[in-house]
């Protein structure tokens, strides 16, 4: 048990910014999970994502890291667009060694080496949300006590993260 905020390191495609709203422009043919959903282009690239989902994340008090090949532009360019949420965020950055895989392959590669080494360096119990995430990122991640979720990338985030996520904070709390 804990009494430090659990740690949301967060990724954006599949995930804040779903692809299932953009594969259906018609807004009543794409049956959303939350209520309500927003979108706005960012960089040249449409993106889709719920008022409500964000405002469930910001419910949970958690520190939040960006965890994304949007990298500085989650800051700058993305948060903007989602009206000021994440612009304060601390954003996570390839490990020098594995910038190369960063600069090729743009993917989870990356992501989980640099997760480790935060956790390394400052310990906290921790969620990964992240599409890309497979058994072997998803079994890491638990052998050092944190938790590691895909959401479906058609939908990003829905109640069913936010119940985990729920009962792995009280976890760590109680």
């Amino acid at each position: 048990m804990t009494d430090k905020k659990t740690r949301l390191y967060l990724d954006v495609d599949g995930v804040i910014n779903y692809f299932g709203g953009r594969m259906n422009y018609d807004k009543d043919d794409f049956e959303n999970p939350w209520p309500t959903r927003a979108e706005a282009e960012v960089r040249r690239f449409r993106v889709v994502w719920a008022p409500e989902m964000l405002a469930a994340l910001d419910a949970l008090d958690l520190d939040i890291v960006w965890l994304t090949t949007w990298r500085n532009s989650a800051v700058n360019d993305l948060a903007p667009a989602l009206g000021g949420w994440g612009a304060n965020f601390r954003v996570m950055h390839p490990l020098e060694e594995d910038e190369w895989m960063f600069q090729r392959v743009a993917s989870i590669e990356w992501k989980l080496p640099a997760l480790l080494a935060d956790q390394k360096a400052d310990p906290s119990p921790f969620i990964w949300l992240d599409d890309e995430i497979g058994m072997k990122e998803a079994v890491e991640a638990r052998q050092v006590g944190g938790l590691a979720m895909p959401p479906n990338p058609d939908v990003g985030i829905t109640s069913k993260e936010i119940a985990a996520m729920v009962d792995y904070i009280a976890s760590k709390t109680t």
